[in-house]
């Protein structure tokens, strides 16, 4: 069981997710009714797949200094919900708040689903998130997984391609709308990016969007809106992102540089 959890861990850190998050420690992972993972490991100190998980233990579920999450934390509720019942649980709230995926010891039947709903409940609406807890090496090979981790993966920004393009020389396309002047001074501002290649043209008026980055494409294409505008103006930008991940990643660099 502890191997099997200990290689669930290694594919994970390929992955990039080098880290194991637990609310206080291995003492309360209970592998027996007298036996804590954190026991287990302290018995076969010299075992490569204890000091594997020793090495990727933090806490707690929460980072404490990322004052967003405890916020969201705070103010929405969270529920699991398996079949018909639903359930209190920090772990899988924790897993969305930080945007990542469950691995876990395959110790009760119920953790071989693999796929999970987690119900929350906000000011304004209530959402269903599907989150994944992996007890096993096979199931990273699970389609429904991979696609959301290609979703959801932490980018390295090294790796995002940079137009060598100049800002001048780049393609600004924009209708004749009202607040056309303001969305092109901000569109100029756009283009200084080096992930910005071109800017495609206007959005439709969108006066319900709340959110500068209002709708992000695997194709690279990120619709922006200027949400201090009376008419809430915006343009679709193409970046250099060749996937939804690295769109996302871009997105929000944009947002904080530009966002207004």
């Amino acid at each position: 069981m502890v191997r099997n959890y200990a290689n669930v861990i290694k594919c994970a850190g390929k992955l990039g997710y080098e880290k194991v998050r637990y609310e206080t420690g291995l003492d309360d992972v209970m592998l027996t009714q007298n036996e804590s993972l954190k026991s287990y490991c302290g018995k076969h100190s010299r075992d490569k797949i204890c000091q594997l998980i020793l090495s990727t233990v933090r806490r707690p579920y929460i980072d404490e200094t990322d004052e967003q999450k405890i916020e969201q934390y705070i103010l929405n509720q969270y529920r699991l919900k398996i079949g018909d019942k639903e359930y209190d649980d920090t772990c899988f709230c924790a897993a969305y708040l930080a945007n990542s995926f469950l691995v876990g010891l395959d110790i009760i039947p119920i953790w071989k689903n693999l796929e999970y709903t987690l119900c929350i409940n906000t000011e304004h609406e209530e959402l269903e998130e599907t989150l994944y807890c992996v007890v096993s090496e096979e199931q990273y090979g699970n389609a429904a997984l991979g696609k959301w981790i290609d979703e959801h993966d932490v980018v390295d920004g090294t790796n995002i391609i940079k137009t060598t393009v100049a800002p001048s020389e780049k393609k600004l396309h924009l209708r004749e709308d009202h607040g056309k002047e303001v969305l092109t001074a901000h569109a100029h501002r756009i283009l200084n990016s080096p992930y910005v290649v071109e800017i495609i043209n206007s959005t439709p008026f969108k006066q319900h969007a709340k959110q500068y980055v209002d709708e992000v494409k695997a194709n690279g294409q990120i619709e922006i809106v200027l949400t201090k505008t009376d008419a809430k103006i915006g343009m679709v930008v193409q970046t250099t992102g060749r996937n939804l991940k690295e769109t996302i990643w871009i997105a929000n660099e944009l947002k904080k540089k530009y966002a207004e």
